[in-house]
């Protein structure tokens, strides 16, 4: 596994899309700001240069690509979760709710 340096890197962002920024963390499951840019930043280099023995992916933890299985397995089985309208509106709903020591 190729070792993870850590870039500290500084930006300037209008409070409007720090917010948005914020929101997109949530809406989409990262971690963290850092985890976002970092998926972008992979991102952006994978479209840059199409070549597929020159694409740059984020390496896995075994932990996590045993839960990706696990995943796999289950949609494989039908035990797939429901993606509709009502799944969204409980996610928003949990994403609102404050958290315990907020």
């Amino acid at each position: 596994m190729e070792e993870t340096v850590i870039l500290p890197v500084s930006m300037r962002l209008p409070e409007s899309v720090r917010a948005a920024v914020q929101r997109r963390v949530a809406s989409a499951g990262f971690a963290s700001p850092d985890d976002y840019v970092q998926a972008l930043v992979l991102a952006d280099l994978d479209r840059a240069d199409p070549e597929p023995e020159s694409k740059v992916y984020l390496e896995l933890s075994p932990e996590t690509l045993a839960k990706i299985q696990v995943g796999l397995d289950q949609i494989a089985a039908g035990q797939g979760i429901k993606v509709d309208e009502a799944f969204w509106e409980a996610k928003h709903r949990r994403i609102r709710e404050p958290r315990n020591g907020a």
